[in-house]
């Protein structure tokens, strides 16, 4: 594993601040790319220019319009929204005979396209919630009872009011996640609301 240290002039205090340019390039890296700063983010940072808005908001579009921003995807939103989980769920098969490797692999790669379309489209991320829009193929459009889409490959499919899948909450992956084997779990998907969306911890159960 890789330690990257930040330095405070005062470990001590509770008080916030700045981070160092080289400290900002490491942060920005790490979590858009997963990986070290290139040479333009070290240049800029070795003459004092990162922390500047006007220098910092290019760099970031940069770094969101090259190939390596998959790794926010699959790292960050794999983690944030669950995703990664559906690699090991197990459906109750007698209760979901259709499940399958090729369901679980079509409804994770919705919600990441899902994802990466508030990325590339600078899309308002109150439509995570209420989009009228998602990604599928032939095999997650027929688990879902919508027709007219054919084939493998994953597409942006606008979506009728009467198909009731607009928006993350609705999506096959996170309500797979937060469910229980062979039923839906209100108090798990209520949870993940809470953690994820809210970032509200909730509270203990009560004694007994």
């Amino acid at each position: 594993f890789i330690f990257r240290v930040e330095l405070d002039e005062d470990p001590t205090s509770l008080d916030p601040h700045d981070l160092s340019d080289y400290e900002l390039a490491s942060r920005l890296s790490y979590f858009i790319w997963s990986s070290m700063p290139d040479e333009t983010l070290l240049d800029l940072a070795a003459e004092g220019n990162l922390n500047d808005k006007g220098v910092l908001a290019p760099q970031v579009d940069r770094m969101l319009s090259d190939s390596r921003s998959q790794a926010l995807v699959d790292n960050f939103a794999g983690q944030w929204l669950y995703t990664r989980a559906m690699k090991s769920v197990e459906p109750e098969p007698n209760t979901f005979p259709d499940f399958d490797d090729e369901l679980a692999v079509g409804l994770q790669r919705e919600t990441a396209y899902f994802f990466k379309s508030f990325l590339d489209d600078n899309t308002p991320i109150e439509k995570l919630l209420t989009a009228d829009f998602t990604y599928l193929n032939e095999r997650v459009a027929t688990h879902y009872g919508i027709e007219g889409v054919t084939g493998s490959e994953m597409r942006r499919v606008d979506l009728a009011p009467d198909d009731k899948r607009g928006g993350l909450l609705t999506q096959g992956s996170l309500l797979t996640v937060t469910s229980y084997p062979a039923r839906t779990s209100p108090v798990q998907r209520g949870k993940w609301v809470l953690q994820q969306m809210l970032c509200d911890e909730p509270a203990p159960p009560p004694p007994g």
